[in-house]
Order: structure tokens, then sequence, then C-alpha cells
């Protein structure tokens, strides 16, 4: 995983996958299962119809 080489040459155990809140469960569990420690920052909420700022 190209992610966690990129980590590992900053020297970084963790970090932060910004995308659609609708695709980050999906985010998150492929970089858990490639041994990555990613805190999740969730964007693009949506309620109904309409999206939340």
């Amino acid at each position: 995983m190209h992610v966690a080489e990129l980590l590992a040459a900053q020297g970084l155990e963790s970090f932060l996958p910004v995308t659609s809140a609708s695709h980050m469960r999906r985010s998150e569990a492929v970089f858990r299962a490639g041994g990555l420690t990613p805190i999740p920052v969730a964007t693009d909420f949506r309620v109904g119809r309409e999206t939340v700022p």
C-alpha cells in the first residue's frame, strides 16, 4: 500500500483521511486492513435530500 510507505517515510503512525461520509466506513476499513491507523474526518453529510454544510 503506497500510503503506508509514505507515512513511514515521514515517521508518521496515523493520518487524517478526508472523504464523503457515505464512503468513510469503507475507506477506514481498507486502511485498517492494511495495518494503518486512520483518524477519520468525514464530510458531505446528507440528511434527507439536502446536504448539510
